[in-house]
C-alpha cells in the first residue's frame, strides 16, 4: 500500500496528515504526524505548537504560531522575514524503510520573493537534509494546496519542513 503525508502550511501553514493509498490512487489513512493541524498546544504568543519546532538560516525570521489565520481549525503556523532566509517549521517523523509517500498541504503566501541564489522556491514544503520539495510558491496567494512525492529509502525516519525559502535558494515575504 502507498502512504500518503499531507501537510497544511500557512505560510501561514496548518494541516500534516499521512494516509494509504491504492496503485489507483491516494486514498486519505492515518497520520503519521503528530499535530498535524498546529491546533495542539498551550497557547502563547511566544509558544509553539506541541511536537513541532523552529529552525532557520538567519536568525532575523520571524516565526508565529497563529490564531487568527487558518484553513481548517483554529491555528496555524507562519514564516515572515524581510531579509533573505531559508525558515521552516519542522517535525522528524517515523517511516517505513522503502515505502512510497505523499507529502502535500495548503500554502497561503503574501509577498514571497524570487531567489537570487540557484534555487528559486519561495514557499514549500520539502524534507530536510535533502533535495525533495514542493513546487515552490511565490506572491501572494490564497490558500493553495501543493506537494510532493517521495520515497523513504533506506531512512527510518524524515523530518518535514513547511519552509519559506530553501537551501541554496533563501526568499523573502511572509507564509
Amino acid at each position: 500500500m502507498r502512504k500518503l503525508l499531507s501537510a497544511l502550511v500557512v505560510l501561514c501553514f496548518c494541516l500534516l496528515t499521512l494516509g494509504f493509498g491504492q496503485t489507483t490512487g491516494p486514498v486519505e489513512g492515518a497520520n503519521i504526524l503528530t499535530n498535524s493541524s498546529f491546533e495542539q498546544g498551550v497557547y502563547s504568543p511566544a509558544s509553539l505548537p506541541d511536537d513541532w519546532s523552529w529552525d532557520t538560516f538567519n536568525p532575523t525570521a520571524i516565526h508565529t504560531w497563529d490564531q487568527r489565520e487558518s484553513k481548517t481549525g483554529n491555528r496555524s503556523v507562519k514564516i515572515t522575514s524581510a531579509t533573505p532566509n531559508d525558515a521552516r517549521w519542522i517535525q522528524n517523523v517515523p517511516v517505513e524503510q522503502n515505502k512510497p509517500y505523499s507529502l502535500s498541504g495548503w500554502v497561503k503566501t503574501e509577498n514571497v520573493g524570487h531567489s537570487s541564489e540557484s534555487v528559486d522556491l519561495g514557499a514549500n514544503i520539502s524534507l530536510l537534509g535533502g533535495f525533495t520539495h514542493s513546487p515552490g510558491i511565490l506572491g501572494t496567494t490564497d490558500w493553495k494546496r501543493t506537494g510532493v512525492l517521495f520515497n523513504s529509502g533506506s531512512n527510518q525516519q524524515v523530518t518535514v519542513a513547511a519552509r519559506l525559502g530553501f537551501f541554496s535558494g533563501t526568499t523573502t515575504g511572509t507564509a
